[in-house]
């Protein structure tokens, strides 16, 4: 296998060592700016947008964290796609073992990196009901809660690893539980795609399109009449909560007049990611979800 760059998508980032430290030092320049403005004993203000503020924060952490371990993360995403996990250090008597020497050379390998960098993360931009494996993605969550590159408390990660590997041998743990009963099945799906089908109705219509002509469009779509899915928001209302409902229409518009723009100015980069999210083959992608929803309802 030829180890060229293209395999490696983090060590071809930030290749000039100066301009990466110079971006790193940005990041923790900003982390420090942030403890210093959230500490309780620094003013009377300092909660003020403290939740954002931590938000922010750990999403930067994230950046950091894929500048300079994105490889390793390559690394654990690869061998959970190969149905591998990190292989620990053994007792000194163990370490010639048949066993122990058969794993180690499975998972010194380069393409455990370019598998996890190259063939998964481009799926990560929207998930499509059915068109990944959970197996698998258990595996993933395994691999990373194991290592810890968030620094997760250790006490939630390791009862998170146990209850994925329990499901290895069909035993659900409490955490994997459902906190409310009763409902539909998959009834959080189901309102998940009816969020994205008025979203989509929304960003259309920021983009130019007739209401009454985008809503039958979705209603086509999705298999229902208009005023069928015009009804979905009084229920998404009462089962997400007026404040979740309303954001995600808004961002859908705003995101409608966004790609408008990026259009007008020749963004195509930026016009595609607001595609991806709301345009016609989003819509289309959404639409099976749903019909899949409905088919298993009835088997």
């Amino acid at each position: 296998m030829s180890h060229d760059e293209k395999s490696y998508p983090h060590r071809r980032k930030n290749r000039d060592p100066h301009k990466r430290r110079d971006y790193l030092n940005h990041l923790i320049d900003r982390l420090l700016e942030m403890e210093a403005a959230t500490d309780p004993s620094a003013q009377d203000d300092s909660a003020k947008d403290k939740d954002m503020q931590a938000f922010q924060a750990s999403k930067i952490v994230a950046e950091i964290v894929d500048d300079l371990a994105g490889w390793a993360i390559d690394h654990q995403i690869g061998l959970a796609m190969n149905e591998l996990k990190f292989v620990p250090r053994v007792p000194s008597q163990l370490r010639e073992h048949e066993d122990y020497q058969s794993a180690k050379t499975s998972v010194d390998d380069h393409r455990h990196e370019a598998i996890g960098g190259s063939d998964l993360r481009p799926l990560m931009d929207f998930v499509e009901e059915g068109a990944h494996d959970p197996v698998t993605d258990r595996r993933i969550l395994v691999n990373l809660l194991r290592a810890n590159p968030g620094c997760f408390p250790g006490a939630v990660t390791g009862r998170a690893i146990e209850a994925l590997e329990a499901l290895e041998f069909g035993e659900i743990r409490a955490l994997l539980e459902p906190v409310k009963q009763g409902l539909r099945a998959k009834a959080y799906s189901r309102w998940r795609l009816q969020m994205a089908a008025l979203a989509h109705v929304e960003y259309q219509y920021a983009r130019g399109r007739r209401k009454f002509e985008t809503e039958e469009a979705v209603a086509n779509a999705y298999g229902f009449d208009r005023e069928t899915v015009r009804g979905w928001g009084k229920a998404l209302h009462q089962n997400l909560g007026d404040l979740h409902v309303a954001s995600q229409l808004a961002y859908a518009k705003n995101a409608g007049s966004n790609a408008e723009a990026a259009q007008r100015e020749g963004r195509v980069t930026d016009l595609r990611c607001y595609e991806d999210s709301f345009g016609r083959d989003a819509l289309e992608r959404n639409a099976r979800s749903y019909k899949a929803l409905l088919r298993d309802d009835q088997e």
